[in-house]
C-alpha cells in the first residue's frame, strides 16, 4: 500500500510521517510500531516499526530527515531546558537519521529581547513566562550549559540534584550535536531558515 501511494507522488514531494508526540517511544523503545492505513482496515499488518519504515523507505532512495519540534516556554525554565536536550539527544540516537530540532513558537519583541509566544488570547507574555535567562542564542545553539547550573532555584530540594544536575549539563555538552532551529508561523522568514535546514540535512 506504502509502495502504491510513493509511485504516485512527484520526485521532489515532500513526504510528512507524523508520528506520536510521546517522547517515551523514541527515548526508551526501539520498537515504536507506526500505524499505515490501507486495506484491510485494522489489522496487525497495518503496524509497522518506526525502522522498518525507514528502512524500506531509505531503499527507494527517499530523503529522510528527522524532525522534531519542541515548544519554546520550556527554555524559561532551566530544568525543562536541560529535560528537552536530554530528550532531543536520546531521540536523535535513537533514531538513526539526519535530525533537525525546532523551537517553536519564538517571537523576538522589543530589543532582540527572546519573548516566547503564547496561543493564548490576552495573555501577557512577560508575565506569564518571563524573559530568558540568556539570549535566544544561547538555547539555539545550545553552548556552555553549565551556566545554567547557577539559574535553578535555591530551594532544598533543587540543591539535593545538583549533582546530577551538572552531570546531566555535561553529557549533553560531551555529546556536542544538539541545537535548535527557532521557528514560529507568524514569520516566514523563519519557517523558510528551517526549511533549509532540513534540505541540507538530507
Amino acid at each position: 500500500w506504502l509502495d502504491s501511494k510513493l509511485s504516485s507522488v512527484a520526485p521532489d514531494t515532500y513526504l510528512i510521517l507524523d508520528c506520536p508526540g510521546q517522547v517515551e517511544l523514541y527515548t526508551a523503545d526501539s520498537n515504536m510500531k507506526v500505524f499505515i492505513p490501507g486495506p484491510p482496515a485494522l489489522t496487525l499488518e497495518n503496524f509497522l516499526h518506526l525502522q522498518e519504515i525507514i528502512d524500506h523507505l531509505s531503499s527507494r532512495d527517499v530523503r529522510l530527515t528527522c524532525v522534531n519540534l519542541v515548544d519554546s516556554h520550556h527554555c524559561s525554565d532551566a530544568g525543562k531546558f536541560v529535560s528537552i536536550c536530554l530528550t532531543s539527544l536520546t531521540s536523535m540516537l535513537q533514531i538513526a537519521l539526519p535530525h533537525v530540532n525546532l523551537l517553536s513558537k519564538v517571537v523576538l519583541k522589543q530589543a532582540n529581547v527572546p519573548i516566547i509566544l503564547l496561543l493564548l488570547p490576552q495573555v501577557d507574555l512577560v508575565e506569564k513566562y518571563g524573559k530568558l535567562q540568556f539570549s535566544l542564542d544561547y538555547y539555539t545553539d545550545v553552548l556552555d550549559l553549565e551556566y545554567l547550573i547557577d539559574t535553578f532555584p535555591e530551594d532544598n530540594f533543587t540543591k539535593k540534584y545538583k549533582l546530577l544536575n551538572e552531570a546531566l549539563t555535561g553529557l549533553i555538552s560531551d555529546y556536542s550535536l544538539v541545537n535548535f532551529v527557532p521557528v514560529t508561523v507568524k514569520s516566514k522568514e523563519r519557517l523558510l531558515a528551517a526549511s533549509q535546514v532540513i534540505d541540507k540535512a538530507n
